[in-house]
């Protein structure tokens, strides 16, 4: 059956814009607050 054989692609797919989205907003919030890279972190 094909939708469910798409549906683990799906569910990556949508992990994938999750990831994304995170990303870019560690990065803005990186930018916003004037951090340095990772200096958060350690």
């Amino acid at each position: 059956d094909v939708k469910a054989a798409a549906k683990p692609a799906r569910n990556l797919f949508a992990f994938s814009i999750v990831y994304l989205m995170s990303l870019f907003a560690a990065l803005l919030v990186e930018a916003l607050t004037g951090a340095t890279t990772f200096s958060l972190i350690g």
